[in-house]
């Protein structure tokens, strides 16, 4: 049963998205940007997840509670995610919201070796995708988690 909500969540993720671009009349222009948009959501969500776990199991064991900071440690995951590039933050976002998802998919290639070249080739500053478009479709992604405990196999 639960595997099939998080199908059907999925699912509506996708058909939101595929609405929202053909909704706009620009979908064939920004396939870039829908993969790197799944990759910073699929990032956050796991960074998030993995970073909640490490906290708790540092909770669990540390004998000093007080001491243990409520932020997230560089190590913390497989891969760090910065603070100004995680969905959360970018979600909050008004202004110029496109020149700032280009330089959160620079900051996680910096802090990533192993992603370096695959999230920097989207532009999200461009002049059909406005502050409004892509508050809304940071608002549809932020609708739907798809960390590891939502999938069928991550």
């Amino acid at each position: 049963m639960g595997e099939e909500n998080n199908s059907a969540n999925l699912q509506k993720l996708i058909w939101g998205i595929v609405d929202f671009f053909h909704f706009n009349g620009h979908a064939h222009l920004f396939e870039k940007e829908i993969l790197v948009m799944f990759a910073i959501k699929r990032l956050s969500d796991v960074f998030d997840d993995d970073s909640e776990e490490e906290r708790l199991d540092s909770y669990n064991t540390h004998s000093n509670r007080e001491e243990l900071a409520p932020t997230v440690v560089k190590d913390s995951s497989k891969f760090f995610l910065p603070e100004s590039a995680r969905l959360l933050n970018l979600q909050n976002l008004r202004h110029n919201i496109g020149a700032e998802l280009d330089a959160s998919t620079r900051a996680i290639e910096d802090h990533n070796r192993s992603l370096r070249g695959l999230l920097s080739i989207a532009y999200f500053n461009n002049s059909y995708l406005n502050d409004q478009n892509l508050q809304d479709l940071l608002v549809l992604f932020s609708k739907f988690n798809i960390r590891n405990r939502d999938l069928e196999s991550p």
